[in-house]
């Protein structure tokens, strides 16, 4: 597997695994590809700015969370060759990915049987509303509690690399962030010249 390949399959599982990026919030961004495929004057204006300002647009409305993932421990493991990391930066780090698995397993549970609850409650021909949203409420603290024990513990794992590792780890993500945004705008023109051709095969 290349080291691109890595990179992204590491960084979506730190995002999946901590309700950064859930299969809900996939599902929404698929779709609105779609739109923008289908879409063609919306398109058109997006397209106007150039991929350099679709870039931008994109990163302005990035999850801020996608710039802390790339230094979670297991996907600084996962580029411990390209790092060139220290046995001593390989043991701290697996601790600090231990404890932050740890957190994120208490949390998750936390949050599953919250949303178990809501469910039930949702199910009654009359829910009971204080009770609704208290459950929730506490199933949505407990994912937040998943993505600052993702901030916090990235940020110490950051911290045991070296401005140059730093470097190397935030260069990566902006280069695989190009190359992603490439292709979307790629798949977006294909999808613009489909619709224009079946808008003229139209009588």
């Amino acid at each position: 597997m290349g080291v691109g390949m890595r990179y992204l399959r590491a960084t979506l599982c730190a995002l999946v695994l901590l309700g950064v990026t859930t299969p809900g919030t996939l599902a929404g961004q698929e779709h609105q590809e779609g739109e923008h495929r289908e879409g063609g004057h919306a398109c058109c204006g997006m397209m106007s700015q150039g991929e350099g300002g679709m870039h931008a647009m994109h990163m302005q409305h990035m999850d801020p969370m996608m710039h802390v993932a790339p230094f979670a421990p297991p996907h600084l493991l996962e580029q411990r060759d390209e790092l060139e990391l220290t046995d001593e930066q390989v043991s701290r780090l697996e601790g600090l990915g231990q404890g932050l698995m740890e957190q994120h397993d208490m949390a998750a549970a936390e949050a599953k049987g919250h949303h178990e609850r809501a469910m039930q409650l949702w199910g009654a021909e009359t829910p009971d509303v204080d009770q609704l949203r208290q459950h929730a409420q506490a199933a949505m603290r407990a994912e937040e509690s998943a993505k600052l024990a993702l901030l916090t513990v990235a940020a110490q794992a950051k911290a045991v690399l070296t401005p140059e590792q730093q470097e190397r780890v935030s260069g990566m993500m902006h280069q695989h962030m190009q190359q992603m945004m490439h292709q979307h705008m790629q798949q977006m023109m294909h999808g613009e010249q489909h619709h224009m051709e079946r808008h003229q095969r139209q009588p």
